[in-house]
């Protein structure tokens, strides 16, 4: 059988950094309040109403999933490197649908690091760099496939 070989920080990334950073928005949009004051400095509100509360809790259900899915799924598919290549291509397509996803928050979002904010550096500057990491884990940067004792890079 086939081993997949990775670069320390596929690992340190995939498996440990980007799923408790995904934990992390989840419990963060357990507040509606807190998470749609994060997304917007500019919103206000003593209350937030049912609809709204009712999207930003799925939000969090999302990013739940998001989480146990690479958690799980990267771990029981450790050496199964189809595995990784199609979780990857999935989560880099959702990457670019996420920073798709803020253009109502103005185009200088994407690229005015010094007005960042918290929501900001994890929504835009934390997903630029999960795609960039995607987009080197699928160009074979850093992984090795051994087989019988022949490793052969992808």
């Amino acid at each position: 059988m086939a081993k997949l070989n990775l670069h320390w920080y596929y690992t340190f990334f995939f498996l440990y950094l980007e799923p408790f950073s995904a934990l992390a928005g989840a419990i963060a949009a357990l507040s509606p309040q807190l998470y749609l004051s994060m997304t917007d400095s500019k919103w206000s509100s003593p209350s937030v109403d049912f609809a709204t509360g009712t999207v930003v809790n799925q939000i969090s259900n999302l990013y739940m999933f998001f989480a146990l899915t690479e958690f799980l799924v990267f771990r029981a598919g450790r050496h199964n490197l189809p595995v990784w290549r199609a979780l990857v291509t999935a989560m880099l397509i959702a990457d670019f649908g996420h920073l798709l996803s803020g253009w109502r928050l103005g185009l200088e979002q994407y690229w005015n690091i010094a007005s960042w904010g918290w929501m900001e550096a994890g929504s835009v500057g934390f997903v630029y760099a999960g795609a960039a990491t995607r987009i080197m884990f699928l160009s074979g940067i850093g992984v090795v496939v051994q087989t019988d004792g022949e490793r052969k890079r992808i």
